[in-house]
């Protein structure tokens, strides 16, 4: 059998496959393609710029208004709050703070850049308050353990003068005696032992660096004995507040307004602690010898003045013969037991207070020239209304309004004590029926409720305890 022989694919020709040369291939797109690339990316990035330039643009716009915000609300400080303020006859200036631009206002450009704008920022958080929370790396003067007890924005003022003080000294500049005072009152408002034995430190060195019969030196003198008082020394405190009365009783001629207000604030301050420390005689003769002093200094009644400032300074010194009297009460009480001088000079010490109320709660003297009589205010008299505050048109300058709303609070309050005593006393003798009358009268001239009381700066301890003796008198009990 023969078997068909397999056929074989055979080629008739070279072909060399493997040597062929490569076809090129391309990448290159066609013309639509690129188009459409060149498009697409065109409107990406035009999508790109449509949506990010508004936020680009308020951010920068946040940017630039958050830093114009903040300079200008430091310019309105040096401006508005921290205006010039020259000399006056009755040395009211003496009385305000001053940040280092002395009668110029403001804070000196000496400071430098930085330094002006720690300064600026100590008086914010001085007077508007502060969120930040310090701690004791901030501010030694922290009360330990408790955010609660001291005033934040005081913490947070005395950590930036703090700041500024220590640049002036690294860069070797004069430290102005301004910043150092603002620092020490700073340190007493925060009240705690460290922060009152670095504020007495602090005025005795100015004490010393001053001239012991400066003004500046003997209201150094006056502070370091206030101070000496909360750091348990009362013999050092006596012989400081000493030491300015003499100073000042010794001068010849009359003291000027400042001094006059100085001297009776060193009075009052023996006055109290001869009074609480049970050295009656010595507290007696202290009170006498400051009443007479202050009766030299007030003119005659009816009393008429031509300014706000005179008038102020006036209504400064009633009030301290009101505080007086008031002493002088519970002394003569004390050393006689009699009930009638004590009551006497109880109503003179009420008159008084009476008085300062109702001059700096009353309607000004519309006339520019004419003379303003203080009102006449009898005993009887009734008190101005709830709610009532200094007045604007009197006593909101830069220069008064702090004295005046201080004088206020003070005076409200020695007028409820004036009350309270008499009220008191009228108890003892058995005239339940004057005694509730006094009280009613405490709690009338303090703000006649406890919440217009709060405002008006008079704590809540003393309203509490002449609304308890008021409530033991009420016929329901």
């Amino acid at each position: 059998m023969i078997r068909p022989r397999p056929q074989v694919l055979r080629i008739s020709r070279a072909f060399p496959i493997w040597k062929q040369p490569l076809r090129p291939y391309s990448v290159t797109p066609v013309p639509s393609t690129r188009v459409f690339l060149e498009n697409a990316g065109r409107e990406f990035r035009q999508t790109v710029r449509t949506i990010w330039a508004p936020v680009f643009l308020a951010f920068s716009m946040a940017v630039v208004g958050t830093a114009f915000a903040f300079e200008g609300m430091h310019q309105y400080v040096e401006r508005i709050e921290m205006p010039a303020l020259p000399p006056s006859e009755w040395e009211w200036e003496n009385e305000i703070e001053d940040w280092s631009g002395g009668v110029k206002g403001g804070t000196s450009r000496s400071l430098g850049w930085r330094i002006r704008h720690l300064v600026r920022g100590a008086w914010m958080a001085q007077h508007w308050g502060s969120q930040i929370l310090t701690n004791e790396g901030v501010s030694p003067f922290h009360p330990p353990g408790n955010i609660e007890r001291g005033d934040q924005g005081y913490l947070v003022a005395e950590a930036q003068l703090s700041d500024a003080i220590k640049l002036l000294i690294q860069r070797r500049q004069e430290v102005p005696v301004a910043l150092v005072v603002r620092h020490n009152e700073i340190l007493e408002r925060i009240g705690t032992p460290i922060a009152v034995a670095g504020a007495f430190e602090a005025w005795s060195r100015l004490y010393q660096l001053s001239d012991p019969t400066s003004l500046h030196a003997l209201r150094y003198a006056l502070k370091i004995g206030n101070l000496s008082v909360r750091l348990g020394k009362p013999q050092e405190a006596v012989e400081w507040w000493s030491r300015t009365v003499n100073q000042l009783t010794s001068k010849s001629g009359k003291p000027s307004p400042a001094e006059q207000r100085l001297l009776s604030s060193a009075y009052l301050a023996l006055s109290t602690h001869y009074s609480s420390s049970g050295d009656l005689q010595t507290a007696w003769q202290t009170q006498r010898a400051a009443l007479a002093t202050l009766n030299t200094f007030l003119p005659t009644p009816p009393i008429s003045t031509t300014s706000p400032e005179e008038r102020l300074h006036i209504l400064f010194l009633t009030h301290c013969a009101s505080l007086f009297s008031l002493h002088n009460a519970e002394v003569q009480y004390a050393l006689s037991k009699d009930s009638d001088v004590s009551m006497s000079r109880l109503n003179a010490a009420a008159s008084s207070a009476q008085l300062v109320v109702s001059a700096l709660c009353a309607t000004p003297n519309k006339s520019d020239h004419a003379s303003s009589p203080l009102p006449q205010i009898e005993l009887s008299a009734a008190p101005p209304k709830a709610g009532s505050s200094v007045i604007s048109q009197e006593y909101t300058s830069r220069a008064l309004s702090g004295p005046a709303n201080a004088l206020l609070r003070d005076a409200r309050r020695a007028a409820m004590q004036a009350w309270l005593l008499k009220g008191i006393l009228q108890e003892q003798k058995g005239d339940k029926a004057e005694a509730k009358t006094c009280y009613e009268r405490a709690l009338a001239w303090a703000g006649g409720s406890i919440k217009d009381a709060a405002k008006a700066g008079v704590p809540e301890g003393e309203w509490r305890t002449t609304e308890a003796k008021l409530a033991r008198l009420s016929p329901s009990n």
